[in-house]
């Protein structure tokens, strides 16, 4: 049975996620940042509210050609910690394709991607898995040229065969995770007001093995003087975020 996905930003306006439960809709990948700065305002209540609707939330950040890939993923962390963490989320998605026109200039294209890899990898060694790449053919080949085929692949590719058969990105070994297959609600399998549309490539069981989920140690918190155990505490792998100078815990379950 196919699994059916949405992607959205802010400009989408107020979404009824039940209404897209209902239709069929399994997951959705929602912005929540751009470049250095920008934080999609409706970001964090878009994902909230697609789980509580019991669609499978990831979210996706812009890259833009301003702004090194430290601060943009800076950006990118801010919001996940707001929402308290990637626990529970699909595998978050870099969108590469330029900024608003396509264009990424004035960085070359070694510049561009060398931005692109660098944002993959903080996640990548600060979660111990690898997100998603988004991109589209000519893009890939004008400018990417393989150097992230490292990573799974959300291929954004409009042809007559429709959901499930985007064109061939070689770079991928013509490979796929997610198929962007509209950004205009034609086709629409579902029938549903969103016009961006997306298909995943395997089952629902398979979608819920891409959920992050944090792995953890148990630690305990010492009265100094007296030895007393004051709490239990888990500790998350990787949890170490030197930029932030954090150490990320959890409260041990009871």
């Amino acid at each position: 049975m196919a699994v059916y996905g949405v992607d959205v930003y802010h400009g989408d306006g107020k979404i009824n996620w039940k209404a897209l439960a209902k239709k069929g809709i399994q997951f959705a990948y929602v912005k929540v940042s751009q470049g250095a700065a920008f934080v999609d305002p409706r970001g964090i209540d878009n994902i909230k509210a697609a789980q509580d609707a019991g669609i499978v939330a990831g979210p996706y950040h812009y890259l833009w050609p301003e702004g090194g890939a430290v601060d943009q993923y800076d950006n990118f962390r801010a919001v996940i910690d707001r929402l308290g963490g990637m626990e529970g989320l699909l595998l978050p998605a870099l969108d590469v394709e330029g900024d608003q026109n396509n264009s990424i200039s004035p960085l070359t294209a070694t510049q561009y991607t060398a931005r692109a890899i660098g944002w993959l990898i903080l996640f990548e060694n600060e979660f111990g898995v690898k997100p998603v790449v988004y991109t589209y053919p000519s893009f890939a080949q004008d400018y990417i040229f393989g150097r992230l085929s490292a990573y799974p692949l959300w291929a954004s590719s409009f042809t007559n065969a429709g959901p499930g058969f985007p064109a061939r990105f070689a770079d991928w070994d013509h490979s796929w995770t997610f198929h962007q297959y509209t950004t205009t609600g034609k086709p629409n399998p579902l029938d549903i007001p969103v016009a961006d549309q997306n298909i995943f490539n395997g089952g629902i069981d398979d979608l819920r093995k891409l959920i992050v989920t944090q792995q953890t140690t148990p630690i305990k918190v010492v009265d100094h003087n007296t030895g007393r155990l004051l709490e239990m505490l888990q500790m998350v792998k990787n949890g170490w975020h030197p930029e932030q100078g954090k150490i990320y815990v959890q409260p041990m379950a009871k």
